[in-house]
Formats: C-alpha cells, structure tokens, sequence
C-alpha cells in the first residue's frame, strides 16, 4: 500500500469542499430547537447547499438494490 500525496490544487478544492460542510453543519446547528424535524433540517441543509453552489452527495444516491428508491434526504438523520 501506498501514500498517494494530494497536490495544491486538490488540498485547495478539498479546503473549499470541507468549508461548504462547515457553514451547512452551523447553519443547521442554529436551528436545532425543540419542535423542530428532521425533515425541516433537511430541508434547510438542502437550501443552504444551493446558496453555496453545491450538490448534496447523499440525495438521490441510488440504492444497490433495485427495489429501493434512491436516497431521498440531503442529511443522513
């Protein structure tokens, strides 16, 4: 096994990528309140995502048996 090193290049898109999931985790962490749903904080994480210009890794994914729909959420809760 070896260590693959990761250029300038890609440590600055992985830092850019890891500063999206930073602002989407305080976003949600703001409104985690009683009352509040999962479904509602999938929802802002999901707006949140789009303000930033990113596309959520886990909606949609699809599952590897066919009798299952994709992933429906943004967030994994």
């Amino acid at each position: 096994m070896s260590i693959n090193l990761k250029s300038n290049q890609e440590i600055d898109i992985m830092r850019k990528a890891n500063m999206i999931v930073y602002e989407v985790h305080q976003e949600l962490n703001k409104n985690i309140v009683p009352g509040v749903t999962t479904l509602d904080l999938d929802r802002i994480a999901k707006e949140k995502c789009e303000s930033l210009g990113a596309v959520p890794a886990f909606l949609n994914y699809p599952s590897p048996n066919s009798k299952t729909p994709p992933f429906p959420g943004v967030i994994c809760a």
